[in-house]
């Protein structure tokens, strides 16, 4: 009965259900650098990234899987062959992510990112989709 209750407190108030109680969000403490892949920077690839991943209670990562979408302003050069670095690359700076130590950790956290190159036109970036979020194994 207080559940019921409180639902039409939280409307008085006008909050939704979803803003009454924030799902909490893991606290970064270090986040390494990711690295560009040399060949796709010097093909001017860019790729915007999303990875998923599990960060145990003392926030270190764990069980992580990614995936890259990819742009060029260049006819000649394929950019989907460097998709594979991209998601390497951002799984390398993943695995020395440190986050806030939790009771319970988190499962299945996804951060998207893009891998940009400052003399390209933000055009390139703007013409890549961002993966949907990988479900890992």
């Amino acid at each position: 009965m207080i559940a019921l209750t409180l639902i039409p407190m939280i409307a008085a108030l006008g909050l939704q259900a979803a803003d009454a109680v924030p799902a909490e969000e893991p606290e970064w403490v270090e986040r390494s650098a990711l690295q560009y892949p040399w060949g796709a920077a010097e093909n001017d690839v860019v790729a915007r990234c999303s990875i998923t991943l599990d960060i145990r209670p003392d926030g270190s990562t764990t069980n992580m899987c990614g995936d890259c979408n990819t742009a060029s302003p260049h006819d000649h050069v394929k950019p989907g062959r460097y998709e594979s670095s991209f998601v390497r690359a951002s799984l390398e700076a993943a695995r020395e992510w440190r986050f806030k130590t939790t009771d319970n950790g988190f499962e299945a956290h996804n951060q998207t990112f893009d891998f940009n190159l400052a003399h390209l036109s933000p055009d390139v970036l703007a013409s890549v989709e961002t993966p949907v979020a990988p479900v890992c194994d």
